[in-house]
């Protein structure tokens, strides 16, 4: 299990709300080099978005294409998908990320799929972790909302 703070500013742009924020490592599964890059976690989002000048300096690849839709489902634009490798949480991903003109990235569901989060907005904390049970904490009963 990994503890981090929430973050209130992200590469000098101010949040309104104190948010999720991890540093992830990126590079192109085919060439040597690796960037740094300020993630917010978006749950809202299918897709992990990386900024455009990230993608271009490591020149990543273009795999396919996808139709970008707004929180209303409206579709807004075709956006490449590029290949990438991503470190996070001392785990290795190769996905398909989507370009985005914000200076900071974006980790979406296909990235946090792969883990259990707690959110701990009293003190302002969340964890990652591999399993439910590292949490240490009984969820013997299904809710259902």
């Amino acid at each position: 299990m990994v503890k981090y703070r929430y973050v209130t500013e992200v590469d000098g742009i101010n949040l309104l709300f104190p948010g999720q924020s991890l540093n992830i490592e990126i590079s192109n599964p085919q060439k040597e080099g690796v960037k740094s890059v300020k993630c917010l976690l978006d749950t809202g989002s299918d897709l992990t978005t990386i900024p455009d000048y990230v993608i271009s300096s490591l020149r990543l690849n273009s795999i396919s294409t996808t139709s970008v839709e707004d929180y209303e489902g409206n579709v807004n634009e075709e956006k490449e998908i590029y290949l990438a490798k991503l470190f996070l949480c001392n785990r290795e991903f190769d996905v398909g990320i989507v370009g985005t003109h914000a200076k900071i990235g974006y980790i979406g569901r296909d990235i946090l799929n792969q883990w259990v989060i707690l959110l701990d907005g009293k003190r302002e904390l969340f964890y990652v972790a591999d399993k439910v049970q590292d949490f240490g904490v009984c969820l013997d009963k299904t809710v259902n909302v």
